[in-house]
């Protein structure tokens, strides 16, 4: 698998990650959707999430499913007592998103904003529609900020 890059190109990123280019501007947030699990293995980056519980060790594949490209649209939901990020894909996104779940079925997807794994949620079947919601312990503020970078993604294509 080629490692990730990122290289600067007239005051956006470009970020290459296993053949998969992700144009992302200066302001906006960095998603990336990858497999991941709970044991190392050939490819497999170690990385910390914290979530609601006690920290938890995954191990993160470099390729990546999906990324900002792949975003139509963002938006601040409520969720339980807290902020979650309600996804629209875009229909090339929505097509990559349930094969990676299709293919994933029982293992993790690690999900990366700014490199920092915020979510791993268990696959537990295909997930089709082209709709995805991050939940994570996200402050209003945060929220807004991850919404309105990953919006901005979706906008300027």
């Amino acid at each position: 698998m080629k490692p990730s890059r990122t290289i600067t190109l007239l005051g956006a990123l470009l970020v290459l990650a296993s053949g998969l280019a992700c144009e992302i501007q200066e302001d906006e947030v960095v998603l990336q959707i990858r497999r991941a699990e709970a044991q190392p293995g050939p490819g497999l980056t170690e990385m910390v999430f914290s979530g609601w519980g006690p920290a938890d060790t995954l191990y993160v594949a470099e390729e990546v499913l999906l990324c900002n490209m792949h975003v139509a649209s963002a938006d601040v939901v409520a969720w339980g007592e807290g902020r979650a990020i309600e996804l629209q894909l875009t229909p090339d996104g929505a097509q990559r998103f349930a094969a990676a779940t299709g293919t994933h079925i029982g293992h993790h997807l690690g999900i990366l904003l700014d490199g920092r794994l915020v979510a791993a949620p268990v696959v537990r079947d295909t997930i089709s529609g082209g709709r995805a919601l991050i939940t994570g312990d996200f402050s209003e503020e945060e929220a807004e900020r991850i919404a309105r970078g990953l919006h901005r993604a979706g906008q300027w294509e």
